[in-house]
């Protein structure tokens, strides 16, 4: 019966239709003021809210791009959190970077190996290498910790039979997360921090941390946005989103994720900043079933576009 579950899991996640529904259900629902109702419905309770910055104004290209890279957008991350997609597109024209989205559909098998299904997640990472051309961008940038950790692993498919595997190497080794690029070329910092009267405390995401490595860098996107952020604490442990974990037991995820917000209770911050998709959506969940909506949940990205939009008066 596992087994069979963590398979649905998989599939359903990497159907955009179907994360399409459920999250225009969770939209509707939310408006109708039911969203302590849906909170208690299993996968449905998990989709966030609308963020209050939704960035619908598109930056243009540079003309003259500093890089060319790749954006892996995510199953999951573009139909629950479209914000957090528009807020990198944004940021990364604004510092010179032409973005090449990957199209929609493209999976990096995360889900898959996370679920079990060692065969499927092969597959879908042969799918993402036809979609990349070394000789046309310069990296493969992710904005789901999830993703970030799943394509740095793609060296070890290098004895697969798939012929698409020829560039792993190069997908694993030019991978990164977007607040590792933006730090790496030097980001430019807005003429004012639209987070500066809100304190931030930020947890790191364990596919973040463990599995790439990266800690400094979303920490220091946050200084940039102009955010008085701290760490939330207990930072190296898990808030119980762990791939397909939350899914498959629910009450021990959910006790993790209750240990996260009593610490940002006791810290009285008003924001939470996290880089993955799973994790922003398990702390959100966690918040609304603590009765906490006044506490909003945040990829770094989308405060830096944030404090970007404020600085020319944009309108979120």
């Amino acid at each position: 019966i596992l087994r069979r579950a963590r398979g649905f899991i998989a599939r359903a996640g990497a159907k955009t239709t179907l994360l399409r529904v459920a999250r225009a259900v969770a939209t509707v629902l939310d408006n109708a003021h039911l969203e302590v109702l849906r909170r208690r419905v299993p996968g449905l309770g998990l989709i966030p809210r609308s963020p209050q910055n939704t960035f619908k104004s598109r930056v243009p290209p540079p003309s003259k791009p500093r890089l060319r890279v790749a954006l892996l957008i995510g199953c999951i991350t573009d139909e629950v959190r479209p914000s957090i997609t528009n807020a990198t597109i944004n940021v990364l024209h604004r510092n010179g970077v032409e973005v090449v989205p990957l199209p929609r559909e493209t999976c990096c098998g995360a889900l898959h190996l996370h679920s079990g299904n060692s065969a499927a997640a092969t597959l879908a990472a042969a799918g993402l290498c036809r979609q990349i051309d070394p000789s046309s961008v310069d990296y493969i940038v992710t904005t789901a910790a999830g993703c970030g950790a799943m394509v740095r692993k793609y060296g070890d498919f290098t004895n697969s039979r798939e012929r698409d595997f020829a560039i792993a190497p190069w997908v694993a080794e030019n991978a990164r997360d977007v607040c590792e690029l933006l730090v790496e070329i030097g980001v430019q910092a807005p003429g004012r921090g639209v987070t500066e009267q809100r304190a931030v405390a930020y947890h790191d995401a364990c596919h973040l941390l463990h599995g790439c490595g990266v800690a400094q860098a979303p920490r220091e996107l946050l200084t940039i946005a102009g955010a008085q952020w701290f760490d939330l604490g207990e930072n190296a442990i898990c808030c119980g989103s762990a791939g397909v974990y939350t899914l498959l037991h629910p009450r021990e995820a959910l006790q993790l994720a209750r240990r996260k917000v009593d610490l940002l209770i006791a810290a009285g911050a008003s924001d939470l900043a996290v880089g993955n998709i799973g994790c922003l959506m398990q702390l959100e969940f966690a918040l609304a079933r603590a009765g906490r909506r006044d506490v909003n949940v945040w990829h770094p990205v989308e405060l830096l576009e944030a404090a970007y939009q404020a600085e020319v008066g944009e309108s979120g």
